[in-house]
Formats: structure tokens, sequence, C-alpha cells
């Protein structure tokens, strides 16, 4: 392992083992650039750090793998099965201090799943991931828009209208890279697709969450544009 990733390693475990979660995040999202440019070591960081112990560090690498990766990568279904088994064990209390960073990282999840034909596979680790970073269940993060995305173009629409279908009372402030404003036309553009793709729900069962409490109407969130699948 090159140094510089020695160094991340050991930083990482001796901010967490402290639990200054806050001081991991600043210190990784330092550290994006060395990690791009380890890329090729970066499957050895993955195996020393602990996916509940070190969560905000195994994220900030995995965000990195992923962007630097194809779906037709000779060690893909490693780095699928990687992303699921650290959304199903991550520490909530570490990730609560990055949503961010977990909406970038399933991002590319799911780019990359759409990309090699198999984005089913992803709906359940992002359903998962979305329960994780949520304060409540009626609570909208950006994570929806990846669960969309996934469920239009494997055309599985159950699991995102679980979250959809709830009078949502709170919107998440994240913004990460390649968001635009705009949830309601989000939402509403989900809707549109599957009009287009000729999916019809019933009028009890709307695709889109109803922007409910004081403080939601009228807010503009920040989420990533839907791909035109038409």
């Amino acid at each position: 392992m090159a140094s510089a990733l020695e160094h991340f390693v050991n930083n990482v475990t001796s901010l967490s083992s402290q639990g200054n979660y806050g001081e991991v995040v600043k210190y990784v999202s330092k550290s994006t650039e060395v990690l791009a440019k380890n890329v090729a070591h970066l499957d050895t960081v993955l195996a020393t750090l602990q996916p509940q112990s070190h969560s905000l560090g195994v994220m900030a690498v995995l965000c990195v793998r992923l962007q630097n990766t194809t779906h037709n990568d000779a060690n893909i279904d490693t780095l699928h099965a990687t992303v699921a088994e650290f959304i199903n064990v991550c520490a909530e209390e570490q990730i609560k201090y990055a949503p961010d960073m977990m909406a970038d990282l399933c991002g590319s999840y799911a780019d990359l799943l759409v990309a090699g034909s198999c984005a089913m596979r992803g709906i359940e680790v992002v359903s998962s991931a979305i329960r994780k970073t949520q304060e409540s269940p009626l609570h909208l993060t950006s994570i929806h828009a990846h669960l969309v995305h996934l469920c239009l173009v494997s055309k599985c629409f159950k699991p995102a209208l679980k979250f959809m279908d709830v009078d949502i009372m709170d919107i998440s402030k994240e913004v990460g890279p390649g968001t635009r404003a705009g949830g309601g036309a989000m939402l509403g553009g989900a809707s549109a697709i599957m009009d287009n793709n000729r999916v019809h729900t019933k009028k009890t069962n709307p695709c889109f969450p109803r922007l409910r409490g004081a403080g939601v109407e009228g807010r503009f969130l920040k989420l990533p544009l839907l791909p035109q699948l038409w």
C-alpha cells in the first residue's frame, strides 16, 4: 500500500476510534485527490478498514472507487458486493455526518448498475441507504432520486412508491456534485417518464410525495435530474 494511503488509513482509524466523526468528514473530504491518484490500491484500503467502525472512511474510498471504474471492470461483481455489504452494516451514527457523501455514493452506484444493464440489482441496496440516512420515514433525501432512477430503468416501480407515497415533512439540505434545484420537477418528471413508458398508477397512489408540513411547502430541493428514458 502506498505511504499516502497508509497515512489515510491511520488517520481515519485514529479519528474514528476517538469518535471525532466531524473531523473524519473534513479529513476524508480533503483526501479525495490522494485516493483518486491511488485507485489501483483502493481495494487494499477497503480490505483494511472496517465498514462498521470506519464507515466514513470506507464511504469516501467507495465513492472514489465507483467514480473510477466501469461496468465491465474485471472485479465489478466484488465491488457490487462490497457496496451492498457496506450499506447493510455501516454505522448510522457516522453516515449521518455526511449525507451528501452517501448520496454521491448511491448516485455513482446507480449509474454503474444502469450502464451494466442490472439496475434492479441495486434497488434494495439504495432503499437501505435511504432508510439509514433518513431522520424519519417522512424525510425526503436526494438518494430518493437515485432509487427512482433504478426503478424506472428496471421497470420495477413498487419499491420507489413505498418511499414516495407519504406525507413528506422534511427535505434534506445536502447538495452534492451534479445536483440541480427543483425537487418538485424531479418528482413530476418521474411521473411523466412513467406515463411515457405507459405505466399507469391509481389516482389514490400517486408517484410523487405530498409535500406538507411547516417549512416544506414552496421550498426547493436539490436533486440529480433523471435521465431521459424515451
